[in-house]
């Protein structure tokens, strides 16, 4: 009694096949949102006063999410969980990071709010849910974002993400008011005009005494704790009032080449 047009995502009709929601990344991944690694499994809601779905019907590795306030009724035509539950259920199964980054890109696009979120607090492991509700911040408008600010934040820094700045624009994160940090995502900085524009806020900024330091995605993702020594060293520095100076033993004349 199921039928679906070609082309039609498998994720969507297994939903169907098992009377329940695309949740969790799975439901991450339909709308949109900011996932490091794309599911590689199926995780569907599944209202818990129903029957487990039938043998056969839900392929071995997809994972499923019980959950007591979900309503189905044959006429629906949603497939995706609304976002509050998804988000607790991501929460669930993602990495800490990556759960803070999710939620990030859920409240920076303004699909969710802090209070929707709060009102799907799990019965269990309350502490650890209530601990990534306070890391979230909906400012952090990326992945590298996210993790640079995390990172940031757990070494002892004061983070500001999406600050604008005069004469600059918003900038990616401003570090102890002394250290503007920016990362940069090859999709939208790959380009000649975005390159100008990026070259001249970095000019406007050294300008006023406010240096930059500037990252890659990669930077971000796999080398963080390099991102937050070389930010800390370029703090430091500023604290003790010194400004970055390029070391003699550096130095090479023309001659020397």
């Amino acid at each position: 009694g199921l039928y679906s047009l070609p082309g039609t995502n498998a994720a969507v009709i297994l939903a169907r096949r098992a009377s329940g929601l695309l949740t969790c990344t799975s439901a991450a991944s339909a709308i949109g949102l900011p996932l490091l690694v794309p599911p590689t499994s199926v995780h569907l809601a599944i209202p818990s006063h129903t029957a487990a779905p039938r043998a056969g019907v839900v392929p071995r590795g997809s994972v499923l999410h019980w959950e007591s306030g979900l309503a189905m009724r044959a006429e629906d035509r949603d497939v995706v969980a609304a976002v509050p539950i998804a988000l607790v259920h991501a929460l669930r199964c993602l990495p800490g990071r990556e759960a803070i980054a999710l939620v990030d890109g859920v409240l920076s696009r303004r699909l969710v709010t802090i209070a929707e979120l709060a009102a799907q607090r799990p019965r269990v492991r309350k502490l650890a849910f209530d601990g990534l509700l306070r890391a979230v911040d909906g400012r952090s408008q990326s992945i590298p974002e996210t993790f640079a600010r995390i990172a940031l934040l757990a070494a002892g820094f004061s983070v500001e993400p999406q600050v604008h700045i005069v004469g600059v624009g918003a900038v990616d994160l401003l570090v102890e008011e002394l250290v503007v940090v920016e990362l940069d995502g090859f999709a939208y900085h790959g380009d000649r005009t975005q390159f100008r524009e990026d070259r001249r806020r970095d000019r406007a900024l050294q300008l006023i005494g406010v240096p930059v330091l500037r990252f890659t995605y990669r930077d971000a993702v796999d080398d963080v704790a390099r991102l937050v020594a070389e930010v800390g060293s370029l703090v430091l520095q500023l604290r003790r009032g010194r400004r970055p100076l390029l070391d003699r033993s550096l130095r090479r004349g023309a001659r020397d080449w």
